[in-house]
Formats: structure tokens, C-alpha cells, sequence
């Protein structure tokens, strides 16, 4: 049954300029101006957060967006488990933290195609991938998911699924154990 309401998206990011924000204010707008009620959260705060604010203005969109400033880990918890999608813009990443969270908490990632975001967002099973500064293409993959609440779910699923299985803290401390000890060469 479909859900009733917007769809709530949330980015968990400080607000730097390789984090893109603006370019999800931009796919919001694009999404909204097709039809679709949507609106956002950002967490996180930094240098880019009046930019983005501004633009959320220039757009005539502000009230689809609250800015959180930044927050203890039990509040990005909190606004995770109250999101439907979870989307992180960035122009690169290293190890995106923030996906891994989302996707723990069972949220469907629409993430940029670069590396560190591709490693570990499994298109179509934990979520989406679109290319870096492409507003259209993200707002395509939010009317998207906003279209269709049962997928929505099946990301979700599939994303805290596939954190179980790969990234677990048990997974990573024997990986790095099984490193430590080959490296020593006691394996």
C-alpha cells in the first residue's frame, strides 16, 4: 500500500564544497516542479551551508528543506529512522560512513558514481547511483523511488542486509586480523 505524505529525504554531510548540496537543493526542485511532494533534511554544518540555504531561497523552496546544524550521533539516528531515502551528492568520497549508516538503517541510498559510494551502494539491490553534478539524473532517481514506496523498501532491506553481511564490525576486525597476521606472515 503506497505511503501517504512527502517523500523524506535526508543527507547526513558537512557542508563542503565537494559534498555537492547544491546540487540536491537543485534536484529537488526539478522533482517538486514535476509533481512530486518532497521534502529534505540536511544534517551536518560547515563553510557551504549558507550557499545552500541561499539556493533553497533563490528556488522559492525553503520550506521543503530543515537544516539541522550539526548533531550528536542519537540525532542523525533519529532523523535517519524518520527518512525514506537517504542521498549523499558528493564529487568524490573515501569511506562513505554515512552510507553505511543509512543503509544500516534501512534506508535505499541515492549516491554518487564515484568511488568510495559505488563500493558499496550495489545498484538496484541497496539503491541508486547517478553521475557527480547531475541534478536531472538525481531527480529522475527521486521521483523514482517517491513513485514507488515497495522498492523504496526492497533498497532498504537490501541495504542493512548487505551491512550485516560485509561491513559488520565483526566482518571488518577479522578482515583486518586475517591482514595483520598475512602481512606479519604468522597466516
Amino acid at each position: 500500500q503506497p505511503k501517504s505524505g512527502p517523500l523524506r529525504v535526508v543527507c547526513v554531510a558537512g557542508f563542503r564544497p565537494i559534498k555537492r548540496h547544491v546540487t540536491l537543493v537543485r534536484a529537488i526542485d526539478r522533482a517538486v516542479c514535476s509533481g512530486r511532494d518532497i521534502v529534505c533534511t540536511l544534517v551536518g554544518s560547515g563553510p557551504t551551508l549558507e550557499l545552500t540555504r541561499g539556493e533553497t531561497t533563490r528556488l522559492g523552496i525553503e520550506h521543503r528543506f530543515h537544516f539541522t546544524g550539526s548533531v550528536a550521533p542519537e540525532a542523525v539516528d533519529e532523523h535517519l529512522r524518520r527518512a525514506d531515502v537517504f542521498v549523499l551528492c558528493s564529487r568524490s568520497e573515501g569511506s562513505p560512513g554515512s552510507v553505511l549508516e543509512a543503509m544500516s538503517a534501512g534506508l535505499p541510498v541515492i549516491g554518487t558514481d564515484v568511488p568510495g559510494i559505488r563500493d558499496v551502494v550495489v545498484v538496484g539491490e541497496t539503491g541508486l547511483l547517478v553521475a557527480v553534478d547531475d541534478p536531472a539524473a538525481l531527480a529522475e532517481s527521486l521521483k523514482a523511488l517517491a513513485a514507488d514506496p515497495e522498492r523504496c523498501r526492497r533498497l532498504g532491506d537490501g541495504g542493512r542486509a548487505r551491512v550485516a553481511e560485509f561491513h559488520s564490525w565483526e566482518r571488518v576486525t577479522a578482515l583486518k586480523e586475517a591482514l595483520y597476521l598475512d602481512v606479519a606472515g604468522i597466516a
